[in-house]
This record gives structure tokens, sequence and C-alpha cells, in this order.
């Protein structure tokens, strides 16, 4: 429920990504890149990838490590905790280091012809990316002694996430009932009792890293309604984990083969609550980030 033209048009292009950043926050070579890179995401319609420091400075300490051949344990080669570390939340990474050439707009053709560096370039998923430059000197020795390329890069390609905007509750009401719409049935209800069931597994889930219906000790979502005192006949639950805004989430239960859709078309339900937990440091074996919770019951 995880995807790394010459001249004027070049430099408005880089101008263009990095608005916000001023010109000295990256050496032109670097912004040279990013340009070049960018400017071959517009001539196959793509969006362009904005600049982000703190991706810039996980790829400069990659492309180090990786040049000189430092061991796997190198916490510069661990790019997830890295970002963590940087307060970086994230949806999807990429990240890869490579000695070429210092000609900006020939080492990205380069990387355009290897399927490994060409897929997450031109990846629709990131939004945002950090590139670094050195040269052996910057980079120091090769564990093995051997030399290095005069021209060592790094990049990192993210798309990052933040919380859902306020009202998410009520727009995955909305999106529910539009769906329960197109087949001719009623429309749902939101109440609070089910909002603080569904609330509470969603915390839950969140903070003591799992994704299941069943809590480690057992609990179902029968048992949780119980727990907050709504008095029911019929009682469904759909669980979400990493779609960050309530369209994505819908959307997901709309298009999943595993039940979700057909208890969202369920004709018996009368009622929903929903519940959202943002986890921004979320480094557990989950590490959704977003914890999505919908309980739909009929009452007794």
């Amino acid at each position: 429920m995880a995807r790394l033209l010459a001249g004027l048009m070049m430099l408005l292009v880089a101008v263009a990504t990095l608005g916000g950043h001023p010109a000295g926050a990256l050496e032109a070579r670097e912004r040279a890149l990013i340009g070049a890179i960018n400017a071959e995401r517009v001539a196959r319609g793509l969006s362009t990838l904005r600049y982000e420091p703190r991706l810039a400075r996980v790829a400069r300490d990659f492309a180090r490590a990786s040049a000189t051949g430092a061991a796997k344990a190198d916490p510069a080669l661990d790019v997830s905790a890295r970002l963590a570390d940087n307060a970086y939340p994230f949806l999807a990474i990429r990240a890869f280091a490579h000695g070429g050439t210092l000609d900006a707009a020939a080492q990205v053709k380069a990387w355009l012809a290897e399927g490994d560096r060409r897929l997450p370039l031109l990846d629709r998923e990131f939004v945002e990316i950090g590139v670094g430059h050195l040269t052996p000197a910057q980079a120091g020795q090769n564990a093995a002694g051997a030399r290095l390329p005069p021209h060592i890069w790094g990049v990192v390609l993210a798309t990052p996430t933040g919380p859902a905007t306020l009202g998410w509750g009520a727009r995955v009401l909305t999106h529910v009932n539009a769906f329960r719409s197109d087949y001719g049935l009623i429309p749902l209800s939101r109440n609070r009792t089910l909002d603080r069931a569904a609330q509470a597994h969603a915390d839950d889930m969140a903070r003591r890293d799992f994704f299941a219906h069943q809590t480690p000790e057992g609990v179902g979502p029968a048992k949780r309604v119980d727990r907050v005192g709504y008095h029911w006949s019929r009682v469904l639950e759909n669980l979400a984990a990493g779609q960050p805004t309530p369209r994505e989430v819908v959307d997901g239960w709309i298009n999943s083969k595993t039940g979700h859709r057909e208890a969202m078309l369920d004709k018996a339900v009368r009622e929903i609550g929903v519940g959202y937990t943002y986890l921004p440091r979320d480094g557990g074996r989950v590490a959704a980030h977003h914890y999505w919770a919908m309980t739909l019951a009929a009452p007794r």
C-alpha cells in the first residue's frame, strides 16, 4: 500500500525550478545539472523538479561515501535515515551516485540512456531533487586506493509529504457518498461516536507500528465500536496507509480488490466514522506517515 537546452532555455528552466532559493544556495554546476534534468522532463511533458537543500546535503554525502567505497554501515549510505535526521518526511525516494562529466546536458543524456537512471529521472511521482558534485579532492581517498573519477555526482529524488489539510473527515464522507450515489445508494451520515472508534485505531496503528484490522491483542472493528458505546447491528471497516489526501484514500478503496469497495457500497450501513493520523518521523516497519481508518455501521 514505494517509486530516482542549451544556453538560455536551461537557465530559464533552472530559475523557474529554484524559485524561492537564492542563486548562491547551489553551485553553478549543480544548478546546471538540475536545469538539464528539468529540460529533459519538460520536453516529455513532465513537471519540473523543485530543488530542496536537505536533499542536496544528503546527495553530496551519498556521493562521497559511494565514491570512496565506504562500508555498508556508513550512515551516509542510508538515505532514508539521513532524510529522517533532516526532518524530511517522504513517500518515495531514489538515490544514485555516478562518476561522469561536468557537462550537465551530456551527463543527463548519458543517464537517460541507462534504464536504472532513466526511470527515476523521468518518474512523474518525484517532485523534489537534490544534487551534489564532488571532485576527487573533495571526496577524499578511495578505501581501496583506486583512482577516483574527476567528477562525482550524487542525485536524490523524492516525493515529500505532509499532513492532510483540515476537513479531511468531511471530504472522505463527500467522496464516499459520491461513489454510493453512482450506484443509487442513499448517502451515509457522519457519526461522532464512530469517529472516536476510527480515530483510536488510526492512532494505535501509527503509534505501535502495525497495519491490520486486528490489534496485536486481537481487538477487531466490532469490539472497538463496542468500546465507544455505539449500539450496532452491522459493522465494517476500511483501512489505508500512505495516502496523503482524502481523494487518494477513497480512490484507493474504490479500486481495491479486497472488499473495501464492497464495504462502501453496502446497502445496510447508514453511518460512518473517520480517523486519520499523520506521523512525520515515521521510521517504523510500516513507515507510511499517513494512517486512515473508516468505520461503517448500521445502528441497532
